[in-house]
C-alpha cells in the first residue's frame, strides 16, 4: 500500500523568522495579561476596543497595564495576520497553511473575548475563555514557528511512545491551565497560605467552597500535569531518532517544569507577587507549547496536514 509522502512546506527563511517574532511577542503577551490579572487592572480603562476614547490615554496606576496588553495584543494581531498571509501565497495545503490559519482564527476570537471581558465585566466564564484561549493559540504559534524552520522533516519513525506521552501531556496540561484560570478568576490565589502542604494538611477542607476547591484542584492536579511532562521529555530525549528539535524538548521540559513548580511556591510563600503570578503565565504556556509540539511531531502532523 503507497502512502502520500509529507510534502516540505515552500517557506522562506523571512516567513520562518515572522513566525519566531509572533511567537515571542505572544509569550510577552502572555506575561502582560498575567500582569493584568496579578494587578487586579482588568477594569481600569471601562471601554474597548479604545482606551478612554483615545489610543494613547494617561499610563497610570492600572491603565499601564491594561493598555500595554491592548497595544502587544494589537501588534500580535496584525503580525499574525501578516504571517498568515505570507504562508498562503508560499504553501500549499500542509500543516503550515492548516496551523496559519488556526493561528489566525485563534488570535481574532481571543480579541474578541477581551473585549467581551472588559464590556461585560469582568464575568468568570468570559475571563476563563480568554485565558484559555490565549495558551492554545501561544502553542500554535510555537509550533508554526518550529513547523516553518529548516529543522523540520517529516513524523518521526517509529514515534507511536513519543505521540502518547506528549498527548498527555498537552491533555493534562491543557487541564492545568484551565483549573489554574478558573482559581485566577475566582480570586483563589492565596486560599491556602503554604505549599506543598494546604493549610497544613495533605488534604484541606475545601467542600462547599468554590474558591478552596479550585486552588486544592490546581495545586492536587500540578502533579499529576508535572508526571505527564516527565513521561513526554523522556520519551523525547531517548526517542528523538537524531532529531535535534525534539531532543532539545525532552532537556527543556523538566528544567521549565523545575521553573513553574518554583513559580508557584513562591506566589504562595510571598502572598501572589505580581511578577511571580505573571510569570507563571507564561511558562505554563511553554509547557504546553513544547508538549503539543511533540505530539505534533511525533504523528498528529498527519492529522493537520
Amino acid at each position: 500500500m503507497n502512502r502520500r509522502r509529507v510534502q516540505s512546506p515552500r517557506i522562506d527563511a523571512v516567513t520562518h523568522r515572522l513566525a519566531l517574532v509572533t511567537a515571542a511577542l505572544t509569550g510577552v503577551l502572555l506575561f502582560a495579561g498575567g500582569l493584568v490579572t496579578s494587578t487586579g487592572s482588568g477594569l481600569a480603562v471601562p471601554d474597548w476596543p479604545l482606551s478612554f476614547g483615545t489610543l494613547f490615554p494617561s499610563m497610570v496606576e492600572g491603565v499601564r497595564f491594561e493598555h500595554s496588553h491592548r497595544l502587544i495584543a494589537g501588534f500580535v494581531l496584525i503580525l499574525m495576520a501578516a504571517l498568515t498571509v505570507r504562508i498562503a501565497r508560499q504553501s500549499g495545503p500542509g500543516l503550515v497553511r492548516n496551523l496559519a490559519f488556526l493561528g489566525m482564527g485563534a488570535v481574532v476570537a481571543q480579541a474578541l473575548l477581551g473585549g467581551l471581558t472588559v464590556l461585560l465585566q469582568l464575568p468568570p466564564a468570559v475571563s476563563v475563555a480568554h485565558a484559555v484561549l490565549a495558551q492554545g493559540f501561544f502553542s500554535t504559534v510555537c509550533t508554526l514557528a518550529a513547523a516553518t524552520g529548516p529543522g523540520w522533516k517529516p513524523p518521526l519513525p517509529g514515534a507511536r511512545a513519543l505521540r502518547r506521552a506528549g498527548h498527555a501531556a498537552a491533555g493534562a496540561l491543557g487541564i492545568q491551565i484551565l483549573l489554574g484560570a478558573v482559581m485566577r478568576h475566582l480570586g483563589a490565589g492565596h486560599e491556602f497560605p503554604d505549599w506543598p502542604l494546604a493549610g497544613g494538611r495533605i488534604i484541606p477542607a475545601f467542600y462547599g467552597d468554590p474558591g478552596r476547591m479550585a486552588n486544592f484542584a490546581h495545586r492536587s492536579w500540578s502533579w499529576v500535569a508535572g508526571a505527564m511532562v516527565l513521561w513526554a521529555a523522556h520519551r523525547a530525549w531517548h526517542g528523538s531518532h537524531g532529531h535535534t528539535l525534539v531532543r532539545r524538548w525532552g532537556l527543556a521540559l523538566p528544567l521549565l517544569l523545575a521553573l513553574q513548580f518554583t513559580l508557584g511556591a513562591q506566589a504562595v510563600w510571598l502572598n501572589l507577587p505580581p511578577l511571580v503570578t505573571a510569570l507563571h503565565v507564561p511558562v505554563g504556556g511553554l509547557l504546553l507549547a513544547g508538549s503539543v509540539l511533540l505530539a505534533v511531531r511525533s504523528g498528529l502532523e498527519r492529522v493537520l496536514h
